[in-house]
């Protein structure tokens, strides 16, 4: 009795048909699930433009003379299920239902090969599998291309060892229905033929009967990639250049690191594995070369080294080798059946229950990574569609063309600065540049789309937070944020809303101020619009950003407006340029202006007040980034209500270093008792914005100029430090200077400077005609003492 025979013995057939049925529900369920809640993949809405193109044409001739023939078979298979209104549901069931005939296949394929053991095993894997879960329910071709490459690795192995040329001519011909489901197929070409040279005796393999079938499929592919040349003139030669198919000079290891998930993952490390231990078996006890293990490790491995070490840019995606994944698990499940075999205890094995184990263990390690959410360009089109149904005269602009074509009907903008040259042709009617699906003309540059919002029609922009970075320009960027409505943010995919073009107020203020947040964002200067608020109003600040070597993805800024005692009584904490332009991502150099609104309460008291800024990584507040030795950054004082200010009793005209303006002083002198008091009243206006924060000296000197008493500090109340003036603003700053009883009696001199107190550098000073003073300034001449009024 065979292998096969004690396993139906063990296990009998109707056990092996009803695990077949559940591991079909599951992958419904499964599968459904992935269709009802993960948004569709950007690539399906291509397929459904083309399948309905298909039922218009006929063929898939795109708007633009284009014909569309990457997945043809699986388009025509479409074609019935994009009918009226689009629904992502119904436009998903070709791949459902041929995942789910997959199943019985390679249930199939693997008792023929080897036993119903192996066949079960496939099948359970394939059924909780995530890329499978992913492929059946996505409306693309990769679950139909993986259906036809099993059974045209199947029908040819059978028509080599029994020598059957009929089955040979229809594993060609299954391989050509490959190629026209996807271009990759044509690899198994060679492979079939390596294959043929090792299962065949060598001197049968230039029989006609082995080389017509070869000559068959080389037609087919030369068809196709003849229609896929000319039917899309020059996307090919485009797309080879900037994302080659293959490519030989291709990084050797890039390949492998690409590649390496699909046989290190958790679920797949087991098979992995086995198919590794597997290569004993192929010479134990001896080389077979026509058993099916041989076969299909040459036809997986050749195949797998193709991709990983030939694959361009365009095809090192996973995905690429999914069409051989039931070859791998066939090899894994043979070689597990046959290691079972040698543990006595395990002979006696029953296929249904391994199956099951296998599916449980695949199912729980695998499965719920199938279910990563994708842009949701439906969910956003559908918004569109069925709630806010803009006019035909509205414009719709977008580099999602076939999704909007889908919904609405109507795409008047392909808006895309950069990646786009593969997907643009001459349009048919005018020879205008217009995008390869839909041949909407082209949107390329910021004034074209400032033109478009200018003219006072509603023009909805549609995009998903990674394009939206990736491929406009800054200026495309801002123009957007700063013109346009954000009306909808789901999933990623982002609709603005603009009518008009309203020119920015420019700042009333605006000052350049350098200060790095860290090593993460600098700031280069702010501007205040209105100069100064009254309460109740709203206080717009414009701050100007630059990236540093190390910025990150997002930042909050806050804006605290604070009383002079430190109390905060209005702020706002808000991501920087909405959260939707990450810093990581900006040019080098490029100034980025990211705009607030501060709402002042209505009843504020009249006063002095500060705004100070901060930056924190979005998410994080307790991780203030360091700003000039603190948490935050000091910008500017306002003065609130009415700040009317006395004018000096000794008026004077004295400036300090270009910035600081001594407008004059007054005198206040206290005689008797144990000390003389002398109150000192200077009032100090900012000449121009200050980098930094100044110091006033106030000193008593003697006749020798040795100082007899002094007063040091900010000038006004220190909470306002000089680099927050505002230019024009004036400033109170009160002195005491008490001088020693055991001070002689003499003539003091008031002298008045300005320093840095980190350097210890002081200002200049000149007077009102530029003539230099020095860098302390005699203000008055203090007799003391009892000849002193």
């Amino acid at each position: 009795m065979n292998e096969t025979d004690a396993n139906r013995r063990r296990s009998p057939r109707w056990l092996s048909w009803a695990v077949l049925l559940l591991l079909l529900i599951v992958a419904l369920a499964l599968r459904w699930r992935y269709i009802r809640e993960i948004s569709l993949f950007v690539d399906e809405f291509v397929t459904a433009w083309a399948a309905r193109n298909v039922l218009e044409r006929g063929l898939p001739f795109f708007p633009s003379g284009n014909f569309y023939p990457h997945g043809l078979v699986f388009t025509y298979l479409e074609a019935p299920f994009v009918t009226g209104n689009f629904d992502e549901a119904l436009a998903r069931l070709p791949a459902l239902i041929v995942s789910l005939a997959a199943l019985p296949v390679v249930y199939w394929v693997g008792r023929r090969f080897f036993s119903e053991q192996v066949g079960l095993v496939a099948a359970a894997a394939m059924a909780v599998d995530p890329d499978c879960i992913v492929w059946g329910g996505r409306a693309r071709m990769y679950g139909l291309l993986q259906l036809l490459t099993l059974l045209v690795v199947y029908v040819y192995y059978r028509g080599l060892v029994e020598d059957r040329p009929r089955e040979r001519t229809l594993a060609m011909g299954l391989l050509v229905l490959a190629i026209f489901t996807h271009a990759e197929a044509a690899f198994l070409l060679p492979i079939l033929g390596l294959a043929t040279l090792v299962v065949l005796p060598w001197r049968r393999v230039l029989r006609w009967s082995v080389v017509l079938p070869f000559v068959l499929g080389g037609a087919g592919a030369v068809l196709f990639f003849l229609i896929a040349k000319f039917g899309q003139p020059g996307h090919l030669e485009t797309l080879q250049e900037s994302r080659p198919y293959l490519d030989l000079a291709a990084d050797l290891l890039s390949g492998p690191q690409v590649f390496a998930p699909v046989f290190t993952s958790l679920h797949r490390l087991p098979f992995t594995l086995l198919s590794i231990a597997g290569l004993y078996f192929l010479f134990r006890p001896r080389f077979h070369r026509r058993s099916p293990l041989t076969y299909l490790y040459v036809v997986l491995v050749a195949f797998v080294l193709l991709i990983v070490f030939l694959a361009g840019a365009t095809w090192q995606r996973e995905r690429y080798l999914f069409l051989v994944l039931p070859l791998f698990l066939l090899i894994g499940g043979e070689i597990l059946s046959r290691l079972l075999g040698l543990v006595p205890a395990l002979r006696e094995r029953q296929p249904a229950l391994l199956a099951l184990l296998v599916a449980l263990y695949v199912g729980l390690t695998g499965a719920p990574t199938a279910y990563v959410q994708e842009w949701g360009y439906d969910q956003a089109f559908r918004y569109l569609r069925d709630e806010v149904r803009p006019a035909a005269a509205d414009h719709i602009v977008t580099s999602m063309s076939t999704a909007a074509m889908l919904y609405l009907g109507q795409n008047d903008a392909f808006a895309i600065q950069q990646g786009y040259e593969e997907y643009v042709v001459a349009r048919p009617e005018d020879g205008l540049p217009a995008d390869l699906w839909t041949a909407t003309p082209m949107l390329t540059s910021t004034v074209a789309f400032s033109d478009l919002l200018s003219t006072n029609r509603p023009v909805w922009f549609i995009t998903d937070g990674w394009r939206f970075q990736t491929r406009y320009d800054p200026d495309w960027i801002l123009t957007v944020l700063e013109q346009m409505e954000l009306v909808y943010d789901q999933r990623g995919v982002m609709i603005f809303r603009g009518q008009g073009l309203a020119p920015l107020a420019e700042p009333a203020i605006r000052r350049e101020r350098q200060a790095d947040f860290g090593q993460t964002l600098s700031l280069a200067g702010f501007g205040l619009s209105p100069a100064v608020p009254s309460p109740g109003e709203e206080l717009e600040m414009t701050l100007y950003w630059q990236a540093l070597a190390q910025a990150g993805p997002g930042y909050t800024a806050f804006l605290h407006l604070l009383a002079a005692d430190g109390s905060g009584v209005a702020g706002v904490d808000e991501p920087v340029l909405q959260g939707l332009y990450q810093p990581d991502l900006w040019p080098a150099g490029q100034t980025m202006p990211d705009r607030h609104r501060l709402t002042l309460p209505p009843d504020l008291p009249a006063g002095r007040y500060r705004v100070d800024l901060g930056l924190y990584p979005t998410g994080q507040p307790d991780a203030l980034l360091p700003v000039a030795g603190g948490d935050r950054l000091p910008l500017a004082a306002l003065t609130l209500g009415d700040g009317a200010i006395p004018s000096p009793t000794v008026p004077a005209a004295i400036t300090y270093g270009d910035q600081i303006r001594l407008l004059g002083h007054d005198l206040a002198q206290a005689t008797g008792g144990e000390k003389d008091e002398l109150r000192v009243t200077l009032y100090w206006q900012a000449a121009d914005w200050m980098d930094r924060d100044y110091t006033v000296f106030v000193h008593l000197t003697g006749l020798d100029g040795a100082i007899a008493t002094q007063s040091d500090g900010p000038p006004g109340d220190p909470f306002f430090p000089t680099s927050t003036w505002l230019p024009g603003e004036t400033v109170v700053d009160a002195h005491v200077l008490t001088l020693p009883a055991e001070a002689p009696p003499s003539a003091y001199s008031l002298l008045v400077g300005v320093y840095y107190a980190p350097t210890d550098e002081r200002l200049q000073a000149v007077d009102g005609q530029g003539n230099l003073l020095g860098d302390a300034v005699r203000l008055a001449t203090i007799p003391t003492g009892p000849e002193s009024p």
